[in-house]
């Protein structure tokens, strides 16, 4: 069992004040390159041989908040604070997204964003607890095919499942969902209201992060209780939860208490492709690596800044996170 981390590169997003701070970065399927998503408008992807930027996505006018590869890697799909969604396709050496939402009018951020399987599906997730599902078909987004409320306050997370029938959310309401998307989209009963097909219930306060483990039968969540959680995704069990942070202040944590100074978050979550570990990161600037078989802390690195998200390889030998430092860092567990 690996005990130790080595920090292998420092990827210092553009971005020259003191307000510049990485939010999301996630490996391509191959594990050969990493996207990464700030305040800066750009989206940069990154060689993890070298630890170079090969190649930058502009058309955002706003800061992009989230960054998720297709399951083949072609394609690439962004949020931003002003609402807009874009898809770029990375086969044709072109720098302009083919599918773009337009940017809202009340510039709404948009916090989570997945493309299907199939790379014929998005969907987002926005600061309003609202799931949009869009068809991608030749670039023209038009009205989305599908519109639900997942969250009564704000939703963080939108993730397929690896057979893209069921989508995960999380958010204010301290639970994560799974929406059986398919179904909605053909057989949705007009004027009714979606329902998931499961919630997972445990959280005190809001839930930052959901993420699918690699064979999608467990689900990771991380919270403003400071816990990180492991969950069996076909019952709904929990499986697993680190010891809260928090402990002495649980009664004070809010659906909607935003206030950073009042509790000790986990930000983000995600379980290793052999689903004997779960890491989590948050804005303490603690990385942690849990083990699901022992139930104990593994390896703790205490950073200067909030991680704002941890991601696990595609081979599960490295960690990939983003922090408010404006860095992500490539971690080699040893």
């Amino acid at each position: 069992m690996s005990e130790t981390l080595k920090l292998v590169h420092e990827l210092r997003l553009r971005g020259d004040n003191s307000n510049a701070r990485a939010f999301w970065a996630a490996w391509a399927p191959n594990g050969h390159h990493i996207v990464t998503a700030g305040t800066h408008s750009e989206v940069q992807l990154w060689d993890v041989s070298t630890g170079r930027c090969f190649d930058t996505l502009r058309g955002h006018g706003d800061w992009v908040r989230y960054a998720a590869y297709s399951a083949d890697g072609n394609l690439i799909a962004t949020a931003c604070d002003d609402g807009a969604v874009r898809i770029w396709d990375l086969t044709n050496n072109s720098s302009k997204p083919f599918f773009f939402t337009k940017p809202k009018t009340d510039r709404l951020s948009i916090r989570g964003v997945s493309i299907s399987s199939d790379n014929k599906i998005l969907a987002c997730a926005d600061f309003l607890g609202q799931v949009q599902i869009y068809r991608v078909l030749n670039g023209d987004p038009g009205e989305p095919a599908a519109s639900f409320r997942a969250q009564r306050h704000y939703c963080l997370a939108a993730e397929f499942s690896g057979s893209s029938d069921n989508l995960l959310t999380c958010g204010s309401e301290g639970t994560a969902e799974i929406w059986p998307v398919m179904a909605i989209l053909t057989g949705n009963p007009e004027g009714t209201a979606p329902r998931p097909s499961m919630v997972f219930r445990g959280h005190i306060g809001s839930v930052h992060d959901a993420s699918y483990s690699h064979d999608g039968s467990q689900i990771a969540t991380a919270g403003s209780d400071g816990t990180t959680r492991v969950w069996d995704a076909s019952r709904g069990r929990q499986l697993f939860c680190s010891p809260p942070k928090n402990i002495d202040k649980l009664e004070q944590i809010a659906e909607w208490d935003m206030d950073f100074n009042k509790s000790l978050w986990a930000n983000s979550a995600h379980i290793s492709p052999n689903r004997t570990m779960v890491a989590s990161s948050g804005n303490d600037g603690r990385l942690q690596i849990w083990s699901l078989q022992a139930h104990g802390l593994l390896i703790e690195h205490q950073l200067e800044s909030e991680v704002r998200s941890v991601r696990f390889s595609p081979d599960g030998s490295s960690l990939v996170t983003a922090s408010s430092d404006n860095i992500a860092r490539v971690w080699q567990l040893e």
